[in-house]
């Protein structure tokens, strides 16, 4: 038996409140998942702002200590 019919099986005799309650966690593992394929406009500004940068090194400084970046930034 194939796991989709396998949890379709199972899901059939569970009571009400034990699907409520899968189903609850189903969305909380699935929605962030999703929300990474879908940035909003903040994110692709973000993206594309590192992109840019990457092409053009001068527009930003760039770190390869993350000790010193985070001392520099909460400076």
């Amino acid at each position: 038996m194939e796991l989709r019919q396998q949890l379709i099986n199972d899901i059939e005799v569970l009571p009400e409140h034990t699907l409520r309650a899968i189903s609850v966690i189903v969305k909380e593992i699935v929605k962030p998942s999703m929300s990474w394929s879908n940035p909003n406009a903040e994110t692709l500004a973000a993206i594309a702002e590192v992109e840019e940068m990457e092409k053009n090194p001068s527009l930003g400084k760039s770190y390869t200590d993350v000790g010193l970046m985070m001392k520099e930034l909460l400076e």
